[in-house]
């Protein structure tokens, strides 16, 4: 029988950055989610409570930032009262010290928090994050550091700052926190995909991965459009876990929220490429992926 262990929840559509690659910046955005509202805390709880073997619940925010929900707080006593560890992936600008020291207090050493950082310098970080401050996140990091030693600098890596995330300066910056992860960015869709105006291409992955990234993408798109994919090693479906949009709609991942997939899924149809937005997930483009440590490609 299969088990949901791991959600990812939504909690709102408010969020005080801009950064351009986020999903809050396509086109097709204001059409799937058109109202600004926090979700009812109560509805929040109750699906929770829909999932009797929940080991997880992390709250990410595809199209929001999670610290700014009305009873967020609230929400997170709620959760670990029933024994459930959390991620939070935040960008670490809202909220006071004590809003973030009463955090500390709540979590556990289980629990993660990230704090995203992309520069040592403010106006590196904010070339990607934007409308956000370095100064404020370094600040309120600070304050919910504790002996828990779940803190961690979540350190993304574009072509423009590739050399900066290596220099020593930012390494001695990110030195503050317990714990300190390395990720990448994801390839850019095309750039009609996007409302902002910006120059996308200060986005891109560094470049000993683009090349590499593209001709995956073009594989990946080749083989669904000819019908050749036909079967996906889909880590939600392993992992048993569920993304939930700000309205409680599931859905396998992020990607297929971005899609808006027919809402009456089933996981023989994700677990058979019937949807476009799992071609990342065809079980050979995965193993190349693996292979070729291509794995942010998405």
């Amino acid at each position: 029988m299969y088990k949901i262990r791991d959600i990812e929840l939504e909690l709102s559509t408010y969020c005080n950055a801009d950064c351009p690659l986020c999903y809050r910046n396509y086109k097709t955005f204001d059409e799937h989610y058109p109202d600004k509202f926090h979700r009812p805390l109560q509805s929040v709880k109750d699906q929770i409570l829909r999932y009797p073997d929940l080991e997880w619940v992390r709250l990410v925010g595809s199209i929001s930032e999670p610290t700014m929900y009305s009873h967020f707080l609230d929400l997170v006593t709620f959760i670990k009262s029933k024994n459930i560890k959390i991620e939070l992936c935040t960008n670490g600008s809202v909220n006071t010290r004590e809003w973030w020291q009463q955090l500390s207090e709540i979590l556990t050493k289980e629990d993660s928090v990230y704090f995203t950082i992309c520069g040592c310098k403010e106006w590196t970080h904010e070339i990607y994050r934007v409308n956000t401050s370095l100064k404020k996140i370094l600040r309120n990091a600070k304050a919910f550091k504790s002996e828990n030693k779940n803190d961690y600098a979540q350190c993304i890596r574009f072509d423009y700052n590739n050399e900066e995330l290596n220099s020593d300066e930012f390494k001695e910056m990110v030195s503050q926190f317990s714990n300190v992860y390395w990720t990448e960015t994801f390839l850019l869709k095309d750039v009609s995909n996007y409302t902002y105006r910006y120059n996308l291409n200060k986005l891109k992955p560094f470049q000993d991965k683009v090349k590499s990234y593209e001709s995956v993408e073009k594989l990946a798109t080749l083989k669904y459009e000819k019908g050749l994919s036909k079967v996906a090693t889909c880590k939600a479906y392993n992992e048993g876990r569920l993304q939930i949009d700000v309205n409680g709609n599931e859905y396998p991942c992020y990607l297929t929220l971005e899609a808006q997939i027919d809402p009456y899924w089933t996981w023989e149809e994700v677990l058979s490429m019937k949807y476009e937005a799992c071609k990342f997930c065809e079980k050979s483009i995965v193993t190349l992926c693996e292979e070729k440590d291509l794995d942010y490609i998405i």
